[in-house]
């Protein structure tokens, strides 16, 4: 899934090509362009109990591990034992 968010201090858009593991709760993500092409070599993963190097990327990568969560909710709910 291609995330956009805005730079903070030029307004320049950022994609982010996202994944999201439900066995893990891990988010890896990959800066693209627009049309989703790589614009580096690989994908980082992102662990919330670890955060990243800024406050702003940690609240990016919070926001999508949060929309990514709820997009695969029932698949989480059954990995933690369903009904």
């Amino acid at each position: 899934m291609i995330f956009t968010y805005y730079e903070q201090h030029t307004g320049e858009p950022i994609h982010f090509l996202a994944e999201y593991s439900v066995k893990h709760d891990v988010l890896s993500t990959l800066e693209c362009d627009e049309g989703g092409n790589a614009l580096e070599d690989d994908y980082v993963d992102y662990d919330p109990s670890q955060g990243t190097s800024s406050i702003w990327l940690t609240e990016l990568c919070e926001d999508m591990l949060k929309h990514m969560r709820t997009k695969y909710a029932y698949q989480i709910w059954l990995k933690e034992g369903g009904i």
